[in-house]
This record gives structure tokens, sequence and C-alpha cells, in this order.
């Protein structure tokens, strides 16, 4: 420890020697200052700033010429961020000790951190001038100059730097950038292309310049580039990608295209990033305009990508991305689920593998996802909804409230998300009886999207269960139905309403067409067409509904009560 010390002071003695006059004999006096000196750069080291302060201030005191100690108090207001205090000591120093380049860096430094862009750019160009092998000075100078929009001035810099130092690739980069900004394509063209004929094997440089090309509009110069790569690397994947067409937006010419492609998505070399990339755009295409020709060609592709890339989730979730568009949900839901199993962290694969199990209307597997994926994602509102969405279809109210009322919080500001977190907990409170809270927040739900069919019909059968309005509850499903034509949610309110009526001929009709619509696995559903069936003195039949919805995953303790006692309780 003791020989560390030592190193130190000696240097902090060096350091100051420009400062304190050297001779064969010096006086008392100046062995005194020198030792004062030495005792603060010792304090400053400690980190003991306000010691270092004061023993500088001697020094100063003593010697108010001496540089070497203005310079250590701005140093020190620096360091506790006073900068309107470290400048003018700064500058003093300077004053006394004008060739010193630790000065007149600490100044630029300064303006740089005081946001003082044009003065800081300044002090960056006298110290390129006294120093003008000092490369990482010219990056400096071009970046304040940038912060005041003198671009094309950054640019000279660069060029001077260049004629210093050479061609680098993170001056042509920098340069490049630059032009970009200008607006100026061609010379950002130009830029890259020196890149390229300075070091003409990396083939990293080639592909930048061809997606720029691409990037700009210029595809037959892109192409040129992509020709260039291929010279040199035959096999080169990204580059036979590029160079196996374009859809043209003609079905036949787009399925010729795909079929292109073929020889390249079977090659494990090639990475399957570029292979989705160069998909992508017909993938969207399939899925906005239901083109199923389209989507089974893109398929036969990406069930390659699933059979040369099986550790990648990529090629699953584009799969089910394509049956999911074709109307296959049952194959999507596995293809996303072993997407998930490759790969967990992408959001919108959880989110599109959620709302399958929601249209499924398999509630226990959606409660159980929706659990895995908030450990995943813990602020995304819409995971929230779709687990309360689980969690009410299976009567388990008071849990899916905890999931509903703080997703309230994390919506964003998105009123449509928020209106259907306010449905949700409306018919969670009606299922708990507690219809003022219920109607609040149906009534919140409608003053973001007053004619939502979905919105009017589950507040339409809120109202038709607990048996209240049902003249009101009806008008809304007329308006909902209008919107939305047949759902089996609609179907399942409006039969309800009929129920309540005791209308059990036109309850029977309605609810059966909405089981029949896909709402077989429907919990909630379910138990009501066991209740219409007691009611129609079909009690095996009911008994046999109510198991039914149990087994779907419906929870309620008076659902488990009619199927022991064999007896329907409202």
């Amino acid at each position: 420890m003791q020989r560390w010390w030592s190193c130190i002071l000696v240097m902090a003695a060096l350091l100051a020697a420009v400062d304190f006059a050297s001779a064969q004999r010096v006086s008392e006096k100046a062995v005194n200052l020198e030792e004062t000196f030495i005792e603060a750069e010792r304090e400053m080291i400690l980190g003991r700033d306000e010691k270092a302060m004061e023993l500088y201030r001697e020094v100063l005191r003593q010697a108010p010429d001496n540089a070497a100690a203005t310079y250590r108090i701005a140093r020190l207001h620096m360091r506790q961020e006073t900068y309107e205090k470290a400048l003018p000591m700064a500058q003093k120093a300077i004053e006394k000790a004008p060739d010193n380049i630790w000065y007149r860096e600490l100044e630029a430094d300064l303006f740089e951190r005081m946001g003082r862009h044009k003065e800081a750019a300044d002090a960056y160009a006298a110290l390129v001038d006294m120093t003008p092998d000092n490369a990482l000075l010219y990056t400096k100078w071009a970046y304040q100059l940038v912060r005041t929009g003198e671009i094309k001035d950054a640019i000279k810099v660069y060029d001077k730097l260049e004629k210093q130092i050479g061609l680098t690739e993170e001056v042509i980069q920098r340069k490049h950038k630059l032009y970009l900004g200008l607006g100026d394509r061609d010379k950002a063209a130009r830029e890259l292309r020196r890149l390229v004929e300075a070091y003409p094997s990396r083939l990293t440089f080639r592909h930048q310049l061809a997606g720029f090309y691409e990037q700009i509009g210029e595809p037959a110069e892109a192409r040129k580039v992509y020709e260039e790569i291929l010279a040199i690397a035959p096999d080169d994947p990204e580059a036979k990608l590029a160079l196996a067409g374009k859809p043209s937006g003609q079905t036949r010419e787009e399925l010729a295209f795909l079929a292109s492609l073929r020889p390249v998505f079977r090659d494990p070399a090639a990475p399957i990033d570029l292979k989705v990339k160069r998909i992508l755009p017909l993938i969207q295409q399939a899925a906005e305009t239901g083109d199923t020709e389209l989507a089974a060609a893109l398929l036969e592709l990406t069930t390659l990508l699933e059979e040369v890339h099986p550790g990648d989730a990529k090629g699953f979730a584009a799969s089910a991305d394509l049956l999911y568009f074709s109307g296959r949900r049952s194959e999507a839901r596995e293809k996303y689920a072993r997407a998930l199993e490759l790969d967990d962290t992408v959001y919108p694969v959880w989110e599109q593998y959620l709302y399958i199990l929601a249209e499924q209307r398999d509630f226990p597997a959606l409660e159980e996802a929706a659990e895995e994926a908030l450990d995943v994602f813990p602020n995304r509102a819409r995971v929230y909804y779709l687990g309360g969405l689980a969690l009410q279809k299976r009567q388990k109210n008071d849990d899916a409230l905890a999931l509903l009322q703080p997703a309230l919080l994390m919506t964003g500001g998105d009123p449509g998300l928020e209106a259907e977190l306010q449905c949700l907990l409306g018919t969670v409170y009606e299922q708990q009886g507690e219809s003022e809270r219920a109607e609040e927040a149906f009534s919140l739900a409608l003053e973001h999207m007053p004619k939502a069919p979905p919105i009017l019909t589950a507040y339409g059968l809120a109202l038709a269960r607990s048996g209240r309005q049902l003249d009101r509850a009806r008008d809304m499903l007329r308006i909902a139905s209008e919107a939305s034509g047949e759902h089996p949610d609609l179907l399942h309110a409006k039969g309800w309403i009929q129920y309540r009526k005791k209308n059990y001929e036109q309850a029977e009709q309605l609810l059966a067409r909405a089981l029949e619509l896909g709402a077989r696995n429907d919990p909630v559903l379910l138990e009501h067409y066991g209740d219409l069936q007691f009611r129609r003195s079909e009690p095996e039949k009911a008994l046999s509904y109510w198991t039914k919805a149990r087994e779907a995953g419906n929870a309620s303790q008076l659902l488990k009560k009619k199927i022991a006692d064999r007896q329907i309780y409202e």
C-alpha cells in the first residue's frame, strides 16, 4: 500500500512541476507550497472533495498564477456537476497555460455538458489544430457540429480525418449516415461503394450496399450488387434469395415466385430470418385478402422452415399464422403452442394463441395459458383480459376481478380495450349479483363504444340472466343483430330472454342454434341449456348438459349442487 501511495505522490509532483519553478535550490516557501499541492492531490484521489478544494485554494492564495491548481478546482466542480463554476476556472487555467491540451479538453467537455454545442465545436476545432493526430477529437468535433445542425461541416471534419488517417470503416459509416440525414442518397451510396472498394472481400459491406439500394427504391442497382456477391460467393443465401425475383401482385406469378424460393428454403445454411423476411409481405397479403391458394403455397415454404430449422420458433409461428388465416384453427393452435415451447418471448404469438383458445372456448386451457403468458409479459393488459374471460366463463368471479381491475390501469389510453375490460367486469359483477356495479361497468363500456355488438350482447345477456329489464335487453340485442348478424353469443342472449319469459320452445331453437354454431364448449351456455331442458321436463337431458358444462370448466358451486341434487337452482 505504501509503495502505491508513493507512486501516486510522485506522479502528482510531476504533474505540478510545470507550475513550481525548478532550481538547484528551492525556498522553504516553495517546498511548503509543493507539499500543499501534493496533499490536495491525495485528498482528491481519495474522494474527499471539500478538503481537496480547500487545499487547492490555499495553493492559489499563495501562488495566484498556478494553472495546475486552477485546473484541479475546475475538475472538482465538474465532478460535482456544478458546471457553471467549473467553466470559468478551466478558462482561467487556459489563460495561464494556453498550450496545455488537458486544460482545453476540459473546457470543450464542459461546453458539451452544458449544451453549448457551438462553443464545444469551436473548442474541439482548436484542439484538432493543436494535435492533428488525435482521431477522437475529430469525432467529438463532428458530433458537436451535428448537434448544432451543421451537417455539411461535420462531413468536412470527417474528410479532414480521412486525409489524416486514411479510409476507415467507422469514418465511412458516419459519413454515410450524415449524407442520409441530408437526404443525399447518391452520396450516401457512394460512401458505401467506397467501403466495398476498400474491402473487396468483406461481403458484409456489399450486402449493406445492396440493402441500401433496395431501401431507396433502386432494385436494378441492388441486383447488380447481389450479382457481384454471387460471383464471389456462389452459395451466398441472402443474394440467392434476393435474385429469386419479386412478387408481382398477380397470384399466378406469386406462386411461381414462391416455387423459385424452395431450393434456398431447403438450404440449412441460409439464415431463417432472411427466409421469413422474404415471404412476410405475402403472408400479410394472404391474411388481408383471404387468398387460400396463396396461403397454401406459402404454407409449403413455412413447413420447409419447420423441417430445416426445427429448433427455431419462427417457422412454426409463420405456419400457425397461415393456418389461422385459412380457417384451420386447431392446426394453428398446435403450431402456436410449438412456437411458444421454442421461444416464449414473442408477445404476438402469445396473443394469437390465447385468442384461438378463446375462439375454441377452451377456457381451462385459456386460463392456464394466460397465467403462463403473464409470467413473461406481466404488463400486457390484453393478457389480463383474456385470463379474466377464462375465469368469468368458469364462474371463478373473484379470481376474474383480481385480473380485470388492475388491467384497467394498463390500457395505455386504448378506448377499445378499456371498453372490453369494463364489459367483462360488468358480466362478472352480474354473475356475483351486484347489479348496480354491473350497470356502472356496462355504462362505462358503452361510453367508449356505444354501438359495439359484443358489448350490447354481453349487456343484454346480463340483463336477461338477472331477469330485469328484458325489453331493454331485447332492444340492445336487436341493434347488435343488425350490426353483426347471427353469432353464438347473440343467440345465447336472445335465447335467455325467451327463457326468462318462459317461452321455452323459442329458447330451445335459439340456444340449440348457438351450440350448433361453435359454442359447444361454452361452459355457461351448456349450463343454461341444461336449465332449459329441466324446465322443458327433460331432467336426464338437463343432467347431461350440466355435466358437460362442468367438464368444459364451469366451476360454479351452484352447478355442482344442480348435478348432485338433479334439481335446478337459480
